[in-house]
């Protein structure tokens, strides 16, 4: 999954309705664009998934 990929799924309320996206967006007020965010956040998830049972 890429980070636009990531980034059009946040968008979409129905997926993880349970999401707060006001914190994500949080990412934009110290300077990485929403996009860049969810690219580094699929990455770090993908190098941990071992751990993660994915």
């Amino acid at each position: 999954m890429s980070g636009d990929e990531a980034d059009r799924l946040l968008k979409d309320y129905v997926f993880a309705a349970s999401v707060n996206r006001e914190i994500i967006m949080e990412c934009e007020a110290i300077g990485i664009p929403l996009n860049e965010f969810a690219e580094l956040s699929v990455v770090a998830t993908l190098e941990i998934s071992f751990r993660l049972g994915v």
